[in-house]
């Protein structure tokens, strides 16, 4: 049982607790507005870099213009029953679509990430031996293709580099 004072009451609402340092909330529309400082953005004095032959590597150049020569992919359609008709591939946020059974010209840097997509696959199984009662996880990983594809390669390198791709993979 509670002991209350005859002429005290229990409701929150008429006994609020007053403390010294509860202040109101403040509201961004109560600030102040300051001055923001102008931006010069033109003011990139040294930062400018001009591209010259001279400062790059000349293999580093080869490899570029490698990866942007096209190529002729025909994409095999996939094995479920509802197979896309079209498969999604980017590069540095550049996106293309390429139709499957569909003999179709792309650059080889498409190409590139069409050979390295392989999904690893991970089962486990654990349980215990016999003799021992030792309790054992094994872990079992497998890689495949996400697409199956033939490729039509103009550059004779071309073949030889996509089985180094592969092979990397």
């Amino acid at each position: 049982m509670s002991r209350v004072a005859a002429d005290s009451s229990t409701d929150a609402l008429n006994n609020p607790v007053k403390r010294p340092y509860n202040r109101r909330e403040t509201s961004s529309d109560d600030l102040p507005i300051r001055d923001v400082p102008t931006l010069d953005t033109d003011d990139r004095g040294s930062d400018v870099i001009v591209a010259d032959g001279e400062r790059f590597n000349k293999s580093y150049l080869d490899e570029l213009s490698f990866m942007e020569e096209y190529v002729e992919v025909y994409l095999n359609r996939g094995r479920e029953k509802h197979a896309p008709l079209f498969e999604q591939v980017g590069v540095n946020g550049q996106i293309i679509w390429i139709q499957v059974e569909t003999p179709t010209r792309i650059k080889r840097k498409y190409l590139e990430v069409l050979a390295r997509s392989m999904p690893m696959d991970v089962r486990t199984q654990s349980g215990e031996d016999a003799g021992d009662a030792i309790t054992f996880n094994r872990v079992e990983r497998s890689l495949s293709s996400n697409f199956s594809f033939s490729v039509t390669d103009p550059n004779p390198k071309g073949a030889a580099w996509l089985a180094k791709v592969r092979r990397e993979s």
